[in-house]
């Protein structure tokens, strides 16, 4: 099975994968990809690749990513600024930083960014997981808080 990339995936796509967490896969290595999707298996995520910002972007846009998980040598995506634009969108996705250089500075850098993680290259499958669950956790629970400062009228009817 490939792993998809966002511009081969028609938008009429997206809501029948529905239930699994969709994970954006922004890198344009294949061994990184491939990767990933040897490691989050398809009965419990649906990955989509995207080797540009604009796909990220559109990705997030017409699917409600739960998470992106970014390699950081992919040099044409800014992380920082990736993380602000993140943060703003309707379903939030947590972006997760893939690195070959990880260390203390960067993991803290990253944190204190607003990203969700850093993960080491080559990754260690039990950490991925871990780590792409608890963003799952985090994005869903950003993307409600996220619905009901925009919908407050039904959140007071819903909580009266």
């Amino acid at each position: 099975m490939k792993v998809s990339r966002s511009r081969n995936a028609s938008p009429g796509c997206y809501p029948r994968l529905l239930g699994r967490p969709l994970v954006v896969v922004a890198t344009a290595e294949d061994s990184f990809a491939v990767r990933l999707r040897d490691t989050l298996h398809p009965e419990d995520y649906v990955l989509i690749r995207a080797c540009s910002r604009a796909e990220i972007l559109e990705a997030v846009e017409r699917a409600g990513t739960s998470v992106v998980i970014l390699d950081h040598d992919l040099r044409e995506v800014d992380w920082r600024g990736l993380v602000t634009v993140l943060g703003e969108a309707q379903c939030s996705p947590a972006l997760v930083l893939a690195s070959r250089l990880a260390n203390e500075r960067l993991w803290a850098e990253v944190l204190n960014l607003g990203a969700f993680d850093l993960i080491p290259w080559p990754f260690e499958e039990g950490e991925v997981v871990r780590v792409v669950d608890a963003a799952v956790r985090e994005s869903r629970r950003n993307a409600r808080a996220h619905w009901h400062r925009t919908a407050p009228e039904f959140s007071a009817r819903a909580s009266a």
